[in-house]
This record gives structure tokens, C-alpha cells and sequence, in this order.
């Protein structure tokens, strides 16, 4: 097996595939991110233990008569540079993160690792959407060695054909995740959970088609949720802005039938 093989987790067709692996996409109960070496009580107690040493050297030193200056000095400045070191060390080290899934039987299967946290939790986010898709949203190709998450129907050669959405610059604009979010826990209060998951599927199809009018418009509906009284006549156009400007949401079924009820 080929490091590309390592390299690229794809979602299509609901089924999972990576590293030479297919999973039904019904088979799978949830996804989890863990960290693979957690903090240890050793390094502080190893801390602790040095800087107990060297101070009781350093004391020894200067209470003995005769000892060069120099020798102090030396010795002040090692017991200082190892104290920094350790606690440059413990804030600076790469951290390890995996990611692994339980199958509806109960099987765990362990995956790949990152040091970017962001990036598995922004992965597991889209894999869990998918695992509650009834096939709307597009396919999901994820290249684990840049940690980048992408959108697209094909890979050829090494790069993924369709849409990326790291590194936007310029005049783009992108969906407002923390928008998202509380709107979705607000509709959640106010309505259900099935609801609630309709309007992250349809966030995340709307990212997916980079429709800039529609992004605009959905992040408008999404902030317009997030208030304490929504308007509804300001949900019924801001959906219909949404329809008119990405006619292909009209396709997504029960996920449109759930956002009418929030325009009412």
C-alpha cells in the first residue's frame, strides 16, 4: 500500500473509503477524535525533581568557602536554562491527535493521526453530517497529509479535482461556522434535532457549491435565527434569496421540507 493510499479519506456514494478500506456509511455508529499520548504526571514530578537537585547543589555551592565565583555563577545560570528549557518544552511540544470510528457492531477501527486538532474536529464534523445524509450532500475528499478537507468528484494525479475551501483570500466569502452553530443550538431548542441537522446539511451544501449570493445569504439566515424573536417574514426572504440563487438546494428534499417549517 502507497502512501497516497494513507494520504486521502474519501465519503461518496455513502461509503467511507481510506487506506484500502470500504465502509457502508450505515455501518458506522460515530466518529471520535482522542489524543495519543495524554499528559503524564512524570514531567512535573521530573521538574520538580531537578529544581530540588540543583537548588541543593547551588546552596552546597555557596556555603563552602573557597568556591570560585565563577563556579556559582555557572552553576545559577545551568539550574536557570534547564528550568526554562523544561518549561518551553512542556508548552511548545507537538501534541498528537487519531481519529477513530465504532462500527453499528461494535468494532472500533483506529485511523490516522495529526498534530492539527482543528482539522480532525472539522473532519469529524463533516463525516458525522454525512452518516445522517440521505445523499445530498457532495462527496467528501479529505487529504490527511496537508490536513486540508475538500469537495469534489474525482481525484487525478496527485491533486483533488472539484472545490477547496482552505486558504480563501481575496474578496471570498465562506460560511460563518460560529453563525452555524448557534443557530443551529437555538433551532434545536426551538423546533427538533431532526431540523436542527438539516440546517447544518444544508450549510454545508451551500459551502460546497461556493454560490457566493447564496453564502451570503444563508449567513444573513443564519444570524436572523440566532436571535432571541427571529422575523419570519426576513426567513421567508432570505430563504427565497437562497432558492433563487442556488435553484439546486430545491433538489435536497426532506432537508427543505425542514427548513420550511423554520420560515413557517
Amino acid at each position: 500500500m502507497g502512501r497516497r493510499d494513507k494520504d486521502i479519506l474519501r465519503v461518496e456514494n455513502r461509503t467511507l473509503n481510506y487506506a484500502g478500506k470500504t465502509i457502508p456509511l450505515r455501518n458506522i455508529a460515530y466518529f471520535e477524535k482522542y489524543r495519543v499520548k495524554k499528559d503524564s504526571q512524570f514531567s512535573g514530578v521530573l521538574l520538580i525533581t531537578i529544581l530540588v537537585v540543583g537548588f541543593t547543589i547551588f546552596v552546597g555551592l555557596t556555603s563552602r568557602r573557597g568556591v570560585p565565583p565563577d563556579l556559582v555563577a555557572l552553576a545559577a545560570a545551568i539550574l536557570v536554562a534547564v528550568y526554562v528549557w523544561w518549561i518551553l518544552y512542556l508548552i511548545f511540544r507537538r501534541r498528537q491527535y487519531a481519529m477513530s470510528l465504532q462500527t453499528t457492531a461494535g468494532d472500533v477501527v483506529r485511523w490516522f493521526t495529526s498534530n492539527d486538532e482543528k482539522f480532525l474536529d472539522d473532519l469529524i464534523h463533516e463525516l458525522t453530517m454525512r452518516i445522517e445524509d440521505d445523499g445530498a450532500l457532495p462527496p467528501l475528499i479529505a487529504n490527511i497529509h496537508e490536513n486540508k478537507i475538500h469537495y469534489g468528484d474525482r481525484i487525478m494525479g496527485d491533486r483533488v479535482m472539484g472545490d477547496k475551501f482552505e486558504n480563501i483570500s481575496g474578496h471570498a466569502t465562506i460560511i460563518n461556522r460560529s453563525l452555524v452553530n448557534k443557530s443551529f443550538h437555538k433551532t434545536q431548542q426551538r423546533y427538533d434535532e431532526e431540523t436542527a441537522q438539516a440546517l447544518r446539511k444544508l450549510a454545508a451544501f451551500i459551502e460546497a457549491s461556493q454560490n457566493q449570493d447564496a453564502i451570503e445569504r444563508f449567513n444573513e439566515f443564519s444570524k436572523e435565527l440566532t436571535s432571541d424573536k427571529p422575523r419570519k417574514g426576513m426567513l421567508r426572504l432570505l430563504w427565497q434569496g437562497i432558492k433563487e440563487a442556488l435553484p439546486a438546494v430545491n433538489t435536497l428534499g426532506d432537508i427543505a421540507v425542514k427548513i420550511a417549517t423554520i420560515v413557517g
